[in-house]
């Protein structure tokens, strides 16, 4: 089992990997987003240097916010379109998979809109994805609520499946090795920032 975290983008990514690093953690979920670790914000070469000198794995991460679904054809393309522009530097920087984030739809259209529209996107995505060598994989399962922790896994350990924040398990808490079996089948977990994270052993 690897375990890795998702950094702030709060804060400058480069102290993120060194923290997730100094932490014990396998790899960097990194989540290119505002406010600090924006595409255009990324200290590319810096952030490889730090990924080099620790041996941390990288994870691409996408915003949750996207309007994958938007009714709007030009605004879903547009969100393609943003994704694209960071497959070079996930590359670049060693992923080898791209997480998004199922967006919803006004409640005057259907689930199946979601589902269509969500699908059209994120097909795109996984097409324009292929020649950067990369993967695209979805962040939780397009249900109409949040769905009870599963911990599904892929039998053959080639993609993960997260959980909606609501239903994350926490590595910290009074049992936290149980936690972490709890956890052992999915990407990664919610670590509440003011409490002291459980370094991965």
């Amino acid at each position: 089992m690897r375990l890795g975290v998702m950094n702030n983008p709060r804060h400058d990514a480069c102290e993120e990997a060194r923290w997730a690093a100094d932490h014990g953690f396998a790899f960097l979920d990194l989540t290119m987003e505002g406010p600090q670790a924006a595409l255009e914000q990324l200290d590319v070469s810096g952030l490889q240097a730090v990924l080099r000198d620790t041996g941390l794995g990288v994870v691409g991460h996408t915003a949750p916010y996207l309007p994958f679904a938007s009714p709007v054809a030009r605004v879903r393309q547009a969100a393609v379109e943003s994704v694209v522009d960071t497959f070079e530097t996930f590359a670049t920087l060693g992923a080898k998979w791209v997480n998004v984030h199922i967006d919803s739809v006004p409640k005057i259209f259907t689930h199946q809109d979601r589902l269509h529209w969500n699908g059209e996107s994120f097909a795109q995505l996984a097409e324009r994805a292929v020649p950067y060598g990369l993967g695209v994989m979805v962040e939780h399962p397009p249900r109409r609520r949040p769905p009870r922790p599963r911990y599904p896994a892929h039998p053959e350990g080639r993609c993960a499946v997260g959980l909606p924040p609501g239903c994350r398990a926490r590595l910290c808490g009074r049992r936290p090795a149980r936690r972490l079996a709890q956890i052992a089948q999915i990407a990664h977990g919610a670590c509440p920032p003011q409490r002291q994270p459980l370094a991965a052993r």
